[in-house]
């Protein structure tokens, strides 16, 4: 059984490893309360000693903090609440994490499309085909006007 306090906490954090995701906020007259990466909003992990509001919940295995906020920070350090996954891109367009479609014509893939705004990823094919020898071009010209000689 979990239960959430509304009223708005001030702590200082105590410690934070990025790696691993979490943290503690230390808490006057309370005990230390447990900080996941899940609960921050922002474009930098914590820092030791830095100021933090954060709301508290508590469960079987003591306190979490919920709905943090960094009162000494700019407004405009906000990152995406979550992480985008590995197997999974964030639109350039919408913003939604997502797995991009192929389209493809004849069997060859031509584009790659967001499923969700129906906006351009990729471009395969000819295109790229093209963009590869161009450089392969320029790479063999090279060698040739300056290394020959």
């Amino acid at each position: 059984m979990s239960k959430t306090t509304s009223e708005k906490m001030i702590g200082t954090i105590k410690w934070f490893d990025r790696k691993k995701g979490f943290g503690f906020i230390a808490v006057k007259g309370e005990d230390d309360c447990h900080l996941g990466s899940h609960a921050i909003t922002g474009l930098t992990y914590p820092e030791p000693g830095e100021v933090i509001y954060f709301e508290i919940k508590k469960n079987s295995k003591g306190s979490t903090a919920i709905n943090v906020s960094f009162p000494n920070r700019p407004q405009g350090q906000q990152m995406p609440s979550q992480p985008v996954p590995l197997d999974k891109m964030a639109c350039k367009h919408c913003g939604k994490h997502i797995t991009p479609r192929i389209i493809a014509r004849n069997g060859q893939p031509q584009r790659s499309i967001c499923p969700f705004c129906g906006s351009t990823v990729k471009y395969f094919g000819l295109w790229q085909q093209l963009t590869m020898v161009a450089l392969a071009v320029l790479f063999i010209l090279g060698y040739f006007l300056f290394y020959k000689r």
